[in-house]
């Protein structure tokens, strides 16, 4: 990352010790490389922090919440820039299938898609800035991981009224009213989709 970008993100992130270089940074720096390249971590190329340091701090940042502290304060920087409020009033909820890799991990064959592999539930605002991401095994329903998909971000925000989502989600309307106290509306895709896009909403 760039020097001025890490001066936006350094104050999310525990003071480092003393020392020539800043861990913090090469850490980061490790962490963003795995995610964009999908590579082992025992992988990680020399010029960054050793694997293990990387993986560690990983699992503790994400455990003491600090990745989805920044990235709650990433969205809403984006969205005020934008010139709107800093969190949403609506949502999309969409599901992409994947073809994994031979062994490891959950896997199904979705009938529907002709895929075996994963399922990506992706929630977004209608900025299509993520807010949550759900992978569960290909042949289970989206109906099936929606509310699990949906319900971690009632705890991020309180301002949420609206739900968009394809007709692959009809008829979850009164769960996701009851148990989160927003409406749902269904809208149809524009012509053929290929992969995640966001779907206008309506």
């Amino acid at each position: 990352m760039t020097d001025s970008q890490w001066e936006i993100i350094k104050p999310y992130f525990p003071t480092a010790r003393r020392r020539q270089h800043d861990l913090r940074r090469e850490v980061l720096d490790a962490i963003l490389y795995v995610v964009k390249t999908g590579c082992q971590w025992r992988m990680l190329p020399g010029e960054f922090a050793p694997w293990r340091a990387a993986h560690y701090y990983f699992d503790q940042w994400r455990e003491e919440g600090r990745l989805q502290c920044l990235l709650s304060a990433l969205r809403r920087t984006v969205r005020r820039e934008a010139g709107r409020e800093g969190e949403p009033s609506a949502l999309i909820i969409d599901c992409q299938s994947v073809q994994t890799s031979r062994s490891g991990g959950i896997a199904s064959f979705d009938a529907y898609k002709h895929v075996k592999g994963r399922k990506r539930h992706i929630v977004t605002d209608t900025q299509g800035l993520p807010w949550n991401v759900l992978v569960h095994a290909a042949g289970d329903h989206e109906s099936q991981w929606a509310l699990h998909a949906l319900k971690p971000v009632e705890s991020w925000t309180d301002r949420v009224e609206t739900v968009f989502a394809d007709s692959a989600y009809q008829g979850l309307g009164n769960e996701i009213e009851s148990d989160l106290d927003w409406s749902m509306s269904i809208v149809e895709p524009e012509g053929e989709k290929s992969g995640f896009s966001v779907d206008p909403k309506r």
